[in-house]
């Protein structure tokens, strides 16, 4: 439902503003514990209302939170990005093992073309899955939500329910008419410069004077304070009460009651508040006797001490500004009032500065990310292509490119282009962004943009928006993405297109139809088809693209109104003038790909150790991926012939498998059946350095082994392993070959690359 969209929506800023304001707290805590007897009360007054605009102002962050989120790469469907999921998951388990178990790592599954409905028959197969598993986070998700609501709701009618009782009972009230008491308030209000009248009423049921209403003040008195014979002490407390409405404290009080409402679950927010009521009493105090001078110092104290010996009983009233509170509170406002010197009230203007710096740092952190982040793009002012300058040298030139910098997406596109500033709720930004060729010259980028309480690897929910910079035809082909692999195994696309005008948008909707024929051994018992519907219009040169409608294997996956795809494709804005979306992506992923110099001396930077990257003397043989985990801190290499995978080498500090080998000649692997087995490794010479050498039988059953190399140099340590199990793998010559040339390379430092 869309009111449970819009609570969890709510819930989140309160949750993000509760995590950042709890920070500020935490460091205005630890200022004022270091520099206490340094800093005036109002200044330690000033420094928590900081805090109070930080929680009532919807300062939302452009670099947002997302607790409830599981960072998992987009599979998208080209045989590349197949190829990248099984390859992670495959060193992801052989580094586990080498470090944990000392087992030897399974073996990597090739490169092989898949069609798109294979893709989604694999989505649609492992669907209900993971969808389980996400909708137990989204119910914690909206149980959270609407426990914060009830507790909300429940507060503030407890407050509503004492404001509306004491209102009753304030009604029958009548005012001050003592001649001799109204002539000491006048003379108050006088030395305070107020000039309003703020009526004075009488009520036993306070102890002590207090002023409520922030638009409408009124003073109320007990009837035993009016009658007190000491007229002097009587001014004071009036006075006290009276510059509370001068110094705009009323305000303050409301918009800390409406801080506690809303972060009520937040026990630093309710300390925050305490700390700022207590600071709020104290420099009230130094207010008065600013008024008053030093001489009546004495007098003020003793005032206060007396009267803070009689009960009372405040506790209903929260929305009062009262003349005493607890006695630890009092003590602290009567050792403020003893160390009062005239002037001290004021603030300097070093104070001031302090403050705007605390300020600006506590309030700007919602606000400034997006002025250095991944939206941060040079401002243009046409969709020209990029100078040959600005093109890259790619070391891996893979068909689709993945970056989580919307920046050197477009860099590596080529061109300018356009993004949505607008999205349905809860959409946003799916990892990355992905920039795939289209011939050499020529890239297209694209961008899912997902529901954030789903899955980003589920086809549900999400919204595919394309760029080309290129003719209509093109654009067409990319936008179906037919893949002739497709074609072989017996499907089939059919497309229909027809003029669709969106407000002042002309453009063209592109129904595509995929029919795919039953394939038993991918998961189809029986022929299906599924449905997409795109929007696809020019804008300043470059072909926009939007799915707006698309069933798979009769599971709905997008379903967007034409006023939905109007408002969208209406505010695509180049990304520097972006305002409303967030293109920093969710979090940069513990593993990622390797393009260019650029991301290989990252890469160094992230593992700490310098890494080989050995490109293949033999033409045939190139490398087709290499990728960093940050995690488990390896850099791993993997090397294709006719786009199968014949070889990978991995580098690591840590090679628990390596240290075996060297001290006893074997290595622990899994045999069949998951047994554990010992195998005898071969020390060998190449290009002058010890390397081991041993084979193991894969666990397929079919008698293919996997040859396996390691050894170590500068502490860091070398797998390098190829499997006999692709009939388009390696001979014994080109093996030989490609394992002298890894072993006898340089690190990439020392290649001069």
């Amino acid at each position: 439902m869309l009111e449970m969209e819009i609570l969890q929506m709510i819930f989140l800023w309160v949750l993000q503003t509760s995590l950042t304001a709890s920070i500020a707290i935490l460091i205005i805590t630890l200022i004022l514990k270091l520099f206490n007897n340094h800093i005036g009360v109002k200044f330690k007054h000033a420094l928590w209302i900081i805090v109070l605009i930080r929680l009532i102002i919807p300062v939302i962050s452009q670099n947002q939170i997302n607790l409830f989120s599981i960072f998992t790469r987009n599979e998208q469907g080209t045989s590349q990005n197949k190829n990248t999921i099984q390859k992670r998951h495959s060193l992801s388990l052989d580094l586990s093992r080498l470090n944990q178990s000392n087992l030897n790592s399974t073996k990597r599954q090739p490169h092989y073309n898949n069609n798109i409905e294979n893709k989604q028959v694999m989505y649609i197969k492992d669907k209900w899955q993971s969808i389980d598993k996400n909708k137990l986070v989204v119910n914690i998700y909206k149980v959270a939500s609407c426990v914060w609501l009830s507790g909300l709701l429940i507060i503030a009618s407890i407050f509503l329910l004492v404001l509306v009782k004491s209102k009753k009972k304030f009604k029958v009230l009548k005012t001050l008419d003592d001649t001799e008491v109204l002539a000491l308030i006048r003379e108050c209000k006088k030395k305070a410069d107020i000039n309003i009248d703020i009526p004075i009423y009488v009520y036993d049921n306070f102890k002590s004077p207090c002023i409520l209403g922030v638009l409408k003040p009124k003073i109320y008195i007990p009837q035993g304070l009016i009658n007190m014979d000491n007229l002097k002490q009587f001014s004071y407390i009036i006075l006290h009460e009276l510059v509370h409405y001068k110094r705009k404290d009323l305000f303050y009080n409301s918009l800390s009651i409406v801080a506690v409402l809303i972060h009520w679950f937040n026990p630093l927010v309710w300390f925050a508040m305490n700390k700022m009521k207590l600071q709020r009493e104290c420099a009230c105090d130094a207010c008065v006797l600013e008024i008053l001078g030093e001489k009546e110092t004495v007098d003020y104290g003793m005032t206060l001490i007396n009267f803070s010996r009689k009960s009372l009983n405040l506790a209903r009233y929260p929305q009062a500004a009262i003349f005493f509170e607890t006695e630890s509170q009092i003590e602290g406002r009567i050792k403020m009032i003893t160390k009062f010197k005239k002037g001290s009230y004021k603030m300097s203007a070093s104070a001031v500065l302090c403050c705007v710096l605390v300020g600006g740092l506590t309030l700007a952190n919602g606000i400034s990310v997006k002025a250095v982040g991944n939206n941060a793009i040079p401002a243009v002012t046409s969709n020209s292509t990029m100078s040959s300058a600005q093109k890259i040298q790619f070391l891996v030139d893979s068909q689709v490119k993945e970056y989580d910098n919307l920046a050197k997406a477009q860099t590596v596109a080529g061109f300018k282009f356009k993004v949505p500033d607008y999205m349905p709720v809860g959409y946003k930004v799916i990892n990355y962004f992905q920039v795939e060729k289209i011939s050499d010259k020529d890239n297209f980028l694209s961008i899912s943009f997902n529901d954030k309480y789903n899955m980003p690897n589920i086809p549900i929910d999400r919204i595919s928006f394309k760029v080309f910079h290129t003719n209509y035809t093109e654009a067409l082909k990319k936008v179906v993405d037919l893949d002739p692999q497709f074609e072989k195994d017996g499907g089939k696309v059919e497309t229909s297109e027809q003029p669709m005008k969106l407000g002042e948008i002309n453009g063209t909707s592109v129904t595509a139809k995929f029919f795919t024929p039953a394939q038993k051994n991918q998961g189809l018992s029986k022929n299906t088809q599924s449905v997409s519907k795109y929007f696809i219009w020019q804008d300043e040169g470059n072909w926009y693209s939007l799915e707006y409608s698309g069933i798979y294997q009769g599971i709905e996956s997008v379903n967007l109104s034409q006023d939905e795809v109007e408002k969208i494709a209406s505010s695509i804005k180049y990304p520097e003038e972006v305002k409303k979306l967030d293109y920093n992506t969710p979090g940069k992923s513990s593993e990622y790909e390797i393009y260019d110099k650029d991301d290989l001396k990252a890469a160094e930077n992230v593992l700490g150790f310098k890494f080989k990257f050995p490109n293949s003397a033999n033409k045939d043989i190139k490398i087709s991926s290499a990728f960093v985990s940050k995690e488990n801190k390896y850099f791993g290499i993997e090397y294709c012939k006719n786009n199968a995978v014949v070889g990978n080498l991995l580098q690591t500090k840590d090679y628990k498998q390596y240290e075996e080998a060297r001290n006893t000649g074997y290595v622990t692997i899994p045999g069949l059946g998951g047994n554990l087995t010992k195998n005898k490794t071969q020390l060998l010479n190449i290009a002058g350095k010890q390397v081991f050498k041993y084979e193991y039988e894969l666990k397929n059953g079919e008698g293919n082994k996997e040859t396996v190399y390691i050894w170590s140099e500068n502490g860091v340590c070398y797998k390098f392993d190829s499997s006999s199990s692709n009939k388009n793998g390696l001979s014994e010559n080109e093996l030989n070959e490609l394992v002298n040339f890894v072993v006898g390379s340089s690190t990439f430092e020392q290649s001069g690359n």
